[in-house]
């Protein structure tokens, strides 16, 4: 969480490269949906996002809009907090701002990213990743991320704030919850590793090492 909002604060100087990892850590979008989504996906009022297509390039072909990386099960509706509201909102008016000096309307299938003016082609996945890449080698002073790791720090978190498998598979759109299990594996198992680290470090906050000739249990 620290390593996540450490990097955020940073990206305020870029708040494209900023809402699409907030997307990913907050929503466990994949990349490719967040290429894909589009603004008619979101109901800013209601705090409300719908995941139901992707982007895909193949070269020599250019990109295409496909559904979610598993069909049906990867689509839902998910809310988002009022923060992630706002910073989609701010991005919507910048867009509006944009349309407006070109003396033009917001194409009512615009994408929310995308390197086209009024946003009526979608971002190549691609670039999102590199974009990332690059903050990232700017900031070696903070452990790295991917956009891809973010779906396992969404897991992470739900996992540590008391979400069951079933709530964090409909979150993560998995089709088969042994995908979740394995994310909720590592989570417990960084717990169980994090609980004896701390246990030896609170052995050797509280008691002094033994003198030599000392068998433990008895008086010294």
């Amino acid at each position: 969480m620290e390593t996540v909002k450490a990097h955020l604060e940073i990206l305020q100087e870029d708040p494209e490269t900023a809402l699409a990892v907030r997307l990913a850590a907050t929503i466990g979008l994949r990349r490719n949906e967040i290429a894909g989504l589009r603004w008619e996906h979101i109901d800013l009022d209601k705090g409300l996002v719908s995941i139901t297509e992707g982007i895909t390039v193949i070269p020599g072909e250019g990109a295409s809009v496909t559904s979610t990386k598993t069909g049906a099960h990867g689509h839902g509706v998910l809310s988002i907090d009022e923060e992630l509201v706002a910073m989609l909102r701010d991005t919507f008016e910048r867009l509006e701002k944009t349309a407006a000096d070109l003396g033009a309307d917001v194409p009512s299938d615009a994408y929310v990213f995308s390197s086209d003016p009024l946003n009526g082609k979608p971002i190549n996945p691609d670039t999102l990743t590199k974009r990332l890449r690059n903050h990232m080698d700017r900031h070696p002073e903070i452990p790295s991320f991917t956009l891809k790791d973010l779906r396992a720090f969404t897991a992470t978190m739900l996992e540590a704030t008391g979400a069951d498998i079933t709530t964090a598979q409909a979150v993560l759109r998995h089709a088969s919850g042994q995908t979740t299990m394995r994310h909720y594996r590592a989570a417990r198992m960084d717990r169980v590793r994090g609980a004896t680290v701390d246990l030896g470090r609170r052995i050797s906050s509280r008691t002094n090492p033994a003198r030599p000739g000392c068998v433990i249990g008895k008086a010294c």
